[in-house]
């Protein structure tokens, strides 16, 4: 992006192996024939990705400072195998804490989507 050369000499510090015997061939795949307009348009990319990047972090931030309250219900959900802590918290997010709508565990499976069903039509299973 910056209009740098790569040396042969400073490629071959970094590689190891086989690779040393292909530094002139990786030194001229690396630099490539790359022009003005070629960095402009990595720059830009560049920079588009860094822009997402932090408002990702932002996101994340304010997604943390929301979860806060219900935190003791996040680490009960943390427990059970195979939820993460950021599973757990799209949980709550998705049912909440009062699970009284919900008259048992089936009904609550069934109204989340991963209740066992047999969808069956003559003799094709689905």
């Amino acid at each position: 992006m910056n209009g740098e050369v790569l040396e042969v000499h400073e490629v071959r510090k970094l590689v190891h192996t086989r690779l040393k015997m292909k530094v002139p061939s990786l030194v001229e795949a690396l630099n490539g024939r790359l022009r003005l307009h070629h960095r402009k348009m990595i720059r830009r990319h560049w920079d588009h990705l860094q822009y997402l990047e932090s408002e990702m972090q932002t996101l994340e931030a304010e997604i943390e400072e929301l979860v806060q309250p219900y935190m003791k219900e996040i680490e009960l959900l943390d427990t059970i195998p195979g939820v993460s802590t950021d599973a757990a918290a799209s949980i709550v997010a998705e049912l909440g804490t009062d699970m009284s709508p919900f008259p048992s565990e089936a009904h609550l499976a069934s109204w989340v989507g991963v209740c066992p069903a047999n969808h069956e039509s003559a003799v094709k299973k689905k």
